[in-house]
């Protein structure tokens, strides 16, 4: 909450957060909004599929793992869909991330 609101500013918000306090992630969970599903939908023709990139046995292991946590934390969810996107790794705070 930064330092240029208003008194009355900072009140509204903390009971916003508060009211909302479902929404937001607790640790490393994600936060979730329930009774809603998305669906992105796109003009024109569907994205040209891309290949996986290869990985080494180390980061194959993270990507693994990772998404198996957002699989079980119902974050994610199995696809068929004809497109697809490789995963882009990248060191962050000393590990491996996507």
């Amino acid at each position: 909450i930064g330092p240029h609101l208003s008194g009355k500013q900072r009140e509204e918000l903390f009971g916003l957060v508060i009211d909302f306090l479902d929404v937001f992630s607790k640790g490393t969970r994600l936060g979730k909004v329930k009774g809603f599903k998305a669906a992105i939908r796109t003009e024109g023709p569907l994205p040209t599929p891309q290949q996986a990139r290869p990985t080494g046995p180390t980061k194959r292991k993270i990507i693994d793992e990772t998404i198996d946590q957002l699989l079980a934390w119902d974050v994610v969810e199995k696809s068929t869909s004809t497109t697809a996107s490789p995963i882009v790794m990248v060191w962050q705070n000393n590990k491996w991330r996507f």
